[in-house]
């Protein structure tokens, strides 16, 4: 079907979240894909994991390995295809509101973590959605502010424990932030 021919209803129910997943399905045959927040666990599943800023305090690949595998096998139990996680951003500010959601303030050691935990998810069939790029410092405003740096920090930094997770681990997902950057609205 051509996006032509839908109403302007299923139009709009295309950008609505699950129902996108429902209009696409019924329209033009591309399954429905379930998502769930991570990466301490399925969202309304049963098992919690530690977060991932006491993980990295053991900055051991192999057991960040392990439990990717684990929560991958949650997700193929609970029938979600993407697990929305880790979080790779790095801890720059005390006062971030998802800093426990990210392992470190190294980009290197955050980076190689991340990669074995999304290798671990994603060797189930599972897919990992690494976020949020990029710069995204703060949960006050989140959609309106605009993180600021020099382009060595943001090479040596920012861009490069992403550069390391997706070199690594290949993700087959990745989140954009809700900030801005230089200005520029990420996502």
């Amino acid at each position: 079907m051509d996006l032509k021919n839908l109403s302007l209803y299923d139009k709009v129910k295309l950008c609505s979240g699950d129902t996108a997943s429902e209009v696409s399905q019924k329209f033009f045959g591309v399954p429905f894909l379930r998502m769930s927040d991570g990466p301490h666990g399925v969202r309304g599943g049963k098992k919690c994991y530690p977060n991932l800023c006491l993980l990295a305090c053991s900055w051991d690949k192999d057991l960040l390995f392990e439990i990717g595998k684990s929560l991958g096998n949650d997700c193929v139990a609970a029938g979600v295809d993407v697990l929305l996680g880790p979080g790779v951003n790095l801890k720059r500010l005390p006062v971030g509101g998802r800093n426990f959601e990210y392992f470190s303030e190294d980009p290197i050691l955050s980076g190689m973590l991340a990669a074995a935990m999304v290798r671990g998810i994603q060797q189930g069939g599972t897919a990992a959605c690494v976020k949020h790029f990029l710069a995204n410092n703060r949960e006050e405003n989140r959609f309106s502010y605009s993180s600021e740096m020099d382009d060595r920090t943001l090479r040596d930094l920012y861009a490069r424990v992403f550069e390391i997770t997706i070199r690594e681990g290949k993700p087959k997902v990745l989140m954009t932030a809700y900030n801005r950057f230089r200005g520029t609205h990420c996502a």
